[in-house]
């Protein structure tokens, strides 16, 4: 499946700081690489900061890397989980349109998108309990579908889930909740929100097998 679907579906590979002792190794390997991937793998020593900022808008950057973005890493168990989710629903509900469906025992809701090629499709939901199934499925003009994200049960309903999806051709996306009646369930209650964007990737020129994508 990997190779039929997703071959060479990286959008790109950034190394930076590589240690200038390594140019030897670089220069070993680097021609036997096809065209196509030296597109999309950057290596650098120095000055990479103005080639992160082309993807990375510089408010998400952190200041280490050239943007303005005061972070850093978390201590270990040092993460307050409440506040984190209690973000992702905040951002959820400024960028998104928040609706409520309620879904009875046995039951599925679907949300249908089309979409072009080169979109990223973005989406959050929470329900009452576990006994929902989620799943997102992408139905191709040009070939079979295919599932972007495999049927999965919650785990917990006590946090938000909130995730992308990339589209590199033109589809219609399927997310899909079903109800599938567990343990004392009855009619769950759905909170999602969806979104899509456009995004810039590199044309394919073919050389790994890997699907065309837009310039």
């Amino acid at each position: 499946m990997d190779t039929t679907y997703y071959t060479g579906l990286m959008l790109s590979t950034y190394l930076i700081n590589v240690p200038s002792s390594l140019s030897w190794a670089t220069a070993l390997f680097w021609p036997f690489i096809s065209a196509g991937v030296k597109r999309k793998v950057k290596i650098f020593t120095t000055g990479y900061e103005s080639a992160l900022k082309e993807l990375i808008p510089e408010e998400y950057l952190p200041k280490k890397y050239g943007g303005k973005a005061e972070w850093k890493y978390p201590e270990p168990n040092s993460i307050d989980w409440k506040a984190y989710d209690a973000e992702i629903r905040r951002v959820a509900c400024k960028t998104m349109e928040i609706k409520n469906v309620p879904i009875k025992t046995g039951k599925e809701f679907n949300v249908k998108v089309n979409v072009e090629a080169g979109t990223t499709l973005s989406y959050f939901f929470e329900t009452d309990s576990t006994s929902i199934i989620f799943e997102c499925v992408a139905n191709y003009k040009k070939r079979d579908s295919v599932a972007l994200i495999e049927k999965w049960t919650r785990k917990s309903h006590l946090y938000p889930e909130s995730s992308c999806v990339h589209l590199y051709e033109e589809a219609e996306v399927i997310l899909r909740w079903t109800n599938h009646g567990g343990w004392g369930s009855r009619k769950q209650n759905l909170r999602y929100g969806v979104k899509t964007r456009r995004i810039k990737i590199p044309r394919s020129d073919g050389a790994l097998g890997h699907l065309r994508l837009i310039q």
